[in-house]
C-alpha cells in the first residue's frame, strides 16, 4: 500500500470516529439524544443503497459507467483487498457516516440545499482529489502515470468528463435524498410546555 492510499485509509478511519464522537456527544448532551442521529442513520442507508442500486445498474447491467468497478469496490482494488467482499459493506457503512457528520453539523436544520452542500462541497471533493487519485484515476479523473490503459482492467477509467458529470450527480442526489429524509425521519421535537 503506497503513502497517499495510507493517507486515504486514515481520512476514512477518521470520519468514522468523528461519526461516533459525534453519537457519544449527542447520547451524553443532547435534548433529543440519539433520534436524530438514528434518523441520519436511515436516510443515509436509504441515499446508499439508492446509489448503490443505480451503480450496479450503470456498471453491472448497461455498461455505460466510465469505470470497471464501482468506486468503493475500486478504492479496495487499489489496495489489493477487493476480494474480502468489503466494497457493498464500506459503500453503505460511508454513506451512513456522513449523513451522520451532515447531523452533527446541522442538527434539525438539515435542508436538502445544505446535505447537497456537503455531498459536494466535501464528500465529492475528497473523492476527486483524495479518492480518485488513490485509485491511480488522478485528480477529477485526469489520469497518473501507469494507470491501467486496458478497458478491461479492473482500474481502468475511461472519458473523465463522464467521470466527473456521473460523480457529482450521483453525490447531488445522496445530498437531496438525505437533506429530504432526514427532516422527515427525525424531526425536531416540539418544545416542552413549562
Amino acid at each position: 500500500m503506497g503513502t497517499f492510499q495510507a493517507g486515504s485509509v486514515v481520512i476514512i478511519v477518521g470520519l468514522f470516529l468523528l461519526a461516533m464522537l459525534a453519537l457519544l456527544r449527542a447520547a451524553l448532551f443532547e435534548d433529543e439524544g440519539l433520534r436524530p442521529y438514528l434518523g441520519g442513520t436511515g436516510a443515509g442507508l436509504v441515499s446508499s443503497l439508492t446509489l448503490f442500486l443505480i451503480m450496479v445498474l450503470t456498471v453491472e447491467v448497461l455498461g455505460v459507467a466510465p469505470f470497471n468497478l464501482a468506486p468503493s469496490a475500486a478504492f479496495l482494488e487499489a489496495l489489493d483487498w477487493n476480494d474480502t467482499g468489503l466494497a457493498p459493506l464500506s459503500h453503505f457503512v460511508y454513506g451512513m457516516v456522513w449523513a451522520l457528520i451532515l447531523v452533527a453539523i446541522f442538527g434539525s436544520g438539515v435542508t436538502i440545499g445544505k446535505a447537497i452542500g456537503v455531498a459536494v462541497g466535501a464528500q465529492w471533493l475528497l473523492f476527486m482529489l483524495i479518492y480518485a487519485p488513490a485509485m491511480g484515476w488522478g485528480a477529477f479523473g485526469l489520469g497518473e502515470p501507469g494507470q491501467p490503459a486496458a478497458p478491461d482492467a479492473p482500474l481502468h477509467l475511461g472519458s473523465p468528463a463522464k467521470f466527473v458529470a456521473m460523480t457529482l450527480l450521483l453525490h447531488i442526489l445522496y445530498g437531496a435524498i438525505n437533506g429530504w429524509l432526514i427532516p422527515r425521519l427525525a424531526p425536531a421535537r416540539e418544545p416542552r410546555a413549562s
